[in-house]
């Protein structure tokens, strides 16, 4: 049986139509009403933190699901070691079903492996995956500043997306979240599976993401949390966990895989390999514009245009913004125009974030399916990852693209000195 994975950068791609204004999701605030800290929610949260810092070992079962506007897109079921200071192993299975994938982090290496047969990921072709789907692992050296489990989860085939607990918290590991919190409260006392639990809300970035959490009183650990993330749809993710052990002993062995004699280490494609290559012509597009006009690629003809695909949710591209509209007030009115495209957010939402960061270049704020298509399908050509930036020359052909952002990164003020900006 084949799986398709889901490929994410910090979350994944949804389309659709959101909540606004003054209603309420599961007794949350809905889109951009940021919660307000209490001190007693504070604690709690805190203490729950404290509780994973301080902990040796931890283990639990997690019943999982994800929704898009009420239609249930997956059901996985995973079970969950963790011990310090960078061992753990995850065992993830559609729910119901069979293990599909491992994961085991033996301190040095994390390994992936499938029993039956790896996922299919979208920038690879199905021959190649018919020829290397069996009998494959993925290996790469732990960097503690990027150990972070919950990324891997949707690698496991099971049909999840990334986890609402970020599991590698008990390591350490600082969530790229965490710069976007807004704050945390108190929402009350409820009971889950006779355990009496203190209910915490938290929301990130504005509003755009809340957590509502109910953590055990007994040993501070969540017994169940749920994720609203607000796009152009209504996203929701569920963690219901059961078989919570803290500081039990767990035996190294645990957390011990070698691939067995015949298996192959298999490399997961680029997802460079999803780019426009250079010289190919940017296709035009004219679409519904933030200050509520209309924007065509084709109006900036005869001027470089750095088209940057992006999202409010995607941490990555917050970072990029500040450096994007810099060179934009650099060049206002010359030969470099810098143009933004989102159409996965919720418009209301996405103008107050380009109000709140002060971005003045020109931004395409549109939904509508064509505009998904062409984000999706012809830019990203069936890869979300965000950001996506691409350099188009004057002539209206792809000079460079890639993927992220870092800073000071070189090429794309290479790319730019070829075409003639300085």
């Amino acid at each position: 049986m084949k799986t398709r994975a889901h490929l994410l950068f910090l979350s994944c791609l949804f389309l659709g139509t959101t909540l606004i204004g003054s209603e309420k999701v599961d007794g949350q605030d809905a889109a951009g009403s940021p919660i307000v800290s209490d001190a007693q929610g504070k604690a709690i949260l805190e203490r729950m933190l404290d509780t994973l810092k301080k902990a040796e070992t931890m283990s639990y079962q997690c019943a999982y699901q994800w929704a898009s506007d009420g239609q249930v897109l997956g059901k996985a079921e995973f079970d969950i070691w963790l011990k310090k200071p960078y061992l753990a192993r995850m065992e993830a299975k559609p729910a119901g079903g069979q293990i599909t994938g491992v994961l085991v982090a033996d301190g040095k290496q994390l390994w992936i492996y499938w029993p039956q047969e790896r996922p299919y990921y979208s920038m690879e072709q199905p021959e190649d995956h018919a020829r290397s789907n069996k009998q494959v692992y993925m290996r790469e050296t732990i960097d503690p500043k990027k150990f972070s489990l919950s990324h891997k989860a949707p690698h496991l085939g099971a049909g999840a997306s990334m986890l609402v607990h970020q599991p590698s918290r008990f390591h350490g590991y600082v969530d790229s979240l965490q710069p976007y919190f807004d704050g945390v409260r108190l929402a009350g006392t409820e009971s889950v599976e006779g355990e009496e639990c203190d209910v915490i809300e938290t929301s990130y970035a504005k509003g755009q993401r809340y957590h509502r959490i109910w953590v055990a009183r007994k040993d501070h650990l969540p017994r169940l949390l749920k994720e609203t993330i607000y796009t152009t749809k209504t996203i929701t993710v569920e963690e219901r966990w059961s078989k919570v052990n803290l500081n039990a002993a767990i035996p190294d062995e645990k957390f011990a895989w070698q691939p067995p004699p015949g298996w192959k280490e298999w490399r997961m494609p680029s997802i460079e390999t999803a780019l426009l290559p250079p010289g190919t012509p940017a296709v035009d597009f004219t679409f519904n514009s933030a200050d509520g006009g209309k924007i065509s690629l084709s109006d900036y003809k005869g001027k470089v245009v750095w088209l940057v695909f992006w999202r409010i949710g995607c941490p990555p591209c917050r970072v990029e913004f500040p450096y994007l509209e810099k060179l934009h007030r650099q060049h206002r009115g010359q030969d470099l125009v810098i143009l933004g495209f989102n159409s996965v957010d919720d418009t209301e939402l996405t103008k107050e974030f380009l109000k709140q960061q002060e971005i003045t270049f020109p931004n395409i704020l549109d939904s509508s399916p064509a505009a998904q298509k062409i984000n999706l399908e012809t830019y990203q050509r069936g890869l979300f990852a965000v950001p996506l930036n691409y350099i188009i020359d004057r002539e209206g052909k792809i000079a460079y693209g890639w993927y992220g952002y870092e800073k000071d990164d070189p090429r794309p003020q290479e790319h730019l000195k070829k075409l003639g900006i300085k």
